[in-house]
């Protein structure tokens, strides 16, 4: 499990946090494992399918990783075409988890979209 996480969570396993390693390895086990694995399988076939994002009408950010490992970046776009308004944006450098990854690119990211299409809008926020 130590040797997989990493993989799984970050883009380049230089960048993996030790301690959010840590938790993750020991909060797994081999009955946890399987729950993961369904989840994940879940998932994948989800987003083969598309999204239901009819109702969606506030303003929405969908941030991915280029390298994500477990959803492919598709499932993004596809939400993306499906969330009227929406923005989608892509690291091009970061795995499944940006906001672990480049926590400061996240946060800026978000707070521009904020600004932009939630403080200075007059669109409601749900």
């Amino acid at each position: 499990m130590r040797a997989v996480v990493p993989s799984l969570l970050y883009q380049r396993r230089a960048r993996a946090d030790r301690a959010v390693i840590d938790r993750w390895v020991a909060s797994i086990d081999s009955a946890t494992l399987d729950v993961y694995a369904e989840l994940v399988n879940r998932i994948a076939c989800e987003t083969e399918a598309g999204h239901p994002a009819a109702g969606v009408e506030c303003p929405t950010l969908i941030i991915h990783g280029a390298h994500d490992r477990i959803i492919p970046v598709s499932a993004s776009r596809s939400l993306h075409a499906a969330v009227r308004g929406s923005e989608l944006v892509v690291h091009q450098r970061a795995g499944h988890c940006p906001q672990l990854e480049y926590p400061d690119w996240l946060v800026h990211t978000v707070v521009d979209f904020l600004r932009r299409r939630v403080i200075s809008s007059s669109t409601e926020v749900c």
